[in-house]
């Protein structure tokens, strides 16, 4: 059995019976030197924007259930404070990234406003093949552009079809009126041999 002495005095934390008594407090040591560790490095990934609020979380809760039940042996008076520091870092960076989504949507949603306004200005265009690859470019981009909000998205998405289907419709009735006209001319031609 080994114990750990508090404040209010020795509390078990556990069994060790896989070798001697030496052996098993360096292995409760080791325990607590690694959570120190890991805690430390979560403080230091948080503080310099490389981690995820969501990927320390369990870090927490680990700290969380040593100071709740111990099972370590070393200094644990030190893990209450180490936990609050990561909780305050995780609330920055939880606010870091929450802005960082909020400018990536609005700058996305931007985006759309412009891929649009593109459209809206080649409705009328009279170079088929060229306005054609223009409109599947500018369809492309906006497939890749992030998610914003899904109403004013929508709306975009309306008036960039709206847009499309007007060129293509411009498109099919050109090209039906050629082969009208070509129609016709082949008939006069074909009464010009009978003449």
């Amino acid at each position: 059995n080994v114990f750990l002495n508090t404040d209010t005095g020795p509390v078990k934390i556990g069994q060790y019976v896989a070798g001697t008594p030496e052996e098993g407090l360096a292995f409760f040591r080791r325990k607590y030197d690694e959570l120190i560790a890991e805690a430390q490095l979560a403080l230091t990934r948080l503080r310099e924007g490389k981690a995820t609020p969501d990927a320390l979380t369990a870090t927490v809760e680990r700290i969380a259930a040593v100071i709740e039940k111990p099972s370590v042996l070393g200094d644990v008076s030190v893990l209450p404070q180490l936990r609050t520091q990561i909780e305050e870092q995780l609330e920055k960076r939880k606010v870091e990234v929450g802005q960082a989504k909020a400018a990536a949507k609005a700058a996305a949603l931007a985006r759309r406003e412009e891929i649009v306004t593109a459209a809206e200005a080649l409705v009328n265009s009279t170079q088929w093949k060229s306005t054609g690859e223009r409109f599947k470019e500018l369809l492309d981009e906006w497939k890749k552009l992030p998610g914003a909000d899904r109403g004013k998205e929508q709306e975009l998405w309306k008036r960039f079809s709206a847009a499309r289907s007007s060129f293509d419709k411009t498109r099919r009735t050109h090209f039906a009126n050629l082969e009208s006209v070509r129609a016709e001319g082949v008939a006069a031609k074909k009464a010009l041999i009978v003449k």
